[in-house]
This record gives C-alpha cells, sequence and structure tokens, in this order.
C-alpha cells in the first residue's frame, strides 16, 4: 500500500465496513507507523481489497477509529 492508495482504500472501507467506520486518516496513520502492515490487493492496476496490521498489545487493542500516534514499545503481538 502507498499513500496513493488511501483514498480508494478508505472508499472500499466504507463500503464494506459501514457500521465500523474509520476516518481517512486512521488509514493514513497506519501506513505512517507501519508500513509493512499495511497491504493492498491489486487485480488490473485497481486495488480491489486490504489489510492492515501493526505491533500491540494483546490485552489492550486501540478502540476503533482512532489514531495511534506511536506502536507500542514492547508489543506482544
Amino acid at each position: 500500500m502507498t499513500p496513493a492508495d488511501l483514498p480508494t482504500v478508505n472508499q472500499i472501507a466504507e463500503s464494506i465496513h459501514p457500521a465500523y467506520p474509520a476516518d481517512a486518516s486512521i488509514f493514513a496513520d497506519r501506513l505512517h507507523l507501519y508500513p509493512p502492515g499495511c497491504l493492498a490487493l491489486e487485480l488490473h492496476q485497481t486495488i480491489q481489497g486490504y489489510a492492515i496490521g501493526h505491533p500491540s498489545l494483546i490485552q489492550h487493542p486501540p478502540a476503533l477509529n482512532t489514531l495511534l500516534g506511536h506502536l507500542p514499545h514492547h508489543p506482544d503481538t
């Protein structure tokens, strides 16, 4: 995933997760903090899906639609 992909990722998110909205800034935050965990599925030069993951604390997941700002110093998951 690249910064240029974020508008499309946001459109996909709005379409497939209407009950769990996320501001566009959330995707940008995750991509900035942990690029290896931000993946885009591309088919015929069009993004069809995405996956986002990042280091975290297993007993303290971030709230939905919340900027992380930084990653935990000692993540366990």
